[in-house]
Order: structure tokens, then sequence, then C-alpha cells
């Protein structure tokens, strides 16, 4: 709505709105219950950055502010106390978990799409873990906000 008031039409929200639209429509068929969301997806998901080469961080509890050292390498961070509470005793998400991810948005939304996962963000720079973005992994991907949406590719 804000981009609606300064830029106008020029704003582009109606091809926005569909792609949104798209992308909801193949991931929620109408027709289909939703999935459930399995912790093989979320290891499906650090095990792409693992093969990229990002530092992953799955060992240490975040329950504070904490300072992961990177070295400017990209990184994800989950805490195992968290990932544990989130996933029930068959695997399956029952509570929202959050990952936090240093490094280029689209790479990361690519793995969890691929994974499966429709993650939410939550902040973009300044979460419990310095430097990093904070999202939400929801049951069933049934968020209470817009999924981070795929880059649209662009046609030639």
């Amino acid at each position: 709505v804000q981009r609606a008031r300064s830029a106008g039409t020029k704003a582009a929200l109606e091809a926005e709105f569909r792609q949104i639209q798209s992308v909801y429509q193949a991931w929620f068929p109408v027709s289909a219950p939703a999935n459930a969301v399995m912790h093989t997806q979320l290891c499906q998901l650090i095990d792409a950055a693992k093969a990229a080469q990002w530092m992953v961080h799955t060992d240490a509890t975040i329950d504070r502010k904490v300072r992961v050292i990177s070295d400017g390498q990209h990184s994800l961070a989950v805490c195992p106390d968290a990932t544990q509470a989130a996933f029930d005793s068959e695997g399956v998400l029952v509570k929202p978990l959050s990952v936090y991810v240093r490094g280029p948005e689209n790479t990361f939304i690519g793995w969890a799409h691929q994974a499966g996962l429709a993650p939410t963000k939550v902040t973009a720079y300044k979460s419990i873990v310095k430097y990093h973005a904070e999202y939400l992994i929801w049951p069933q991907n049934q968020a209470d906000s817009l999924m981070v949406m795929p880059v649209p590719t662009t046609q030639k």
C-alpha cells in the first residue's frame, strides 16, 4: 500500500499480486489438504547449505543474543533445542521454528522451496543471531504472514 501511495500506477502491484496468487495456488491447491512439514525437509535445507559450503551451525543453543563467527562466509544457524521442541516424535513440525541466515536470500529461499518449505521473514538483519536474518518455518507451511516469494524468472 505504501508503495502504491508513493509510486501510484508505476508501483506494479497488480503484477505482484498475480505472482503471489500464482505461487500460493501452486503451493496450496484448494482441493488438496495441507501437507505436514517433516524434519527430513529441514535436513534437506541444511544439507543444501552444507553442499554450497555455507557455515552451518546446528549444535549451539540459541537462547540469547549470540554472534556466529563466520569471517563473512554465508551461514545458516538453527538451534538444536528449538528444533527438538518444534518437531514431534514422528518428525512432524508442530510449532514454528526459527532459522537464521546470513547470505543471499534468493539462494536460501530457493533451497527452502526445493525442500517444500515456505518460510516467512521475521527480520532482515537484526535478530537474536547477530548479522543474520530470521525466518520462520511453519507447521503445514500455514503462516500468519506472506511467505518469502521466489524471485520470478524473467522471460526473454
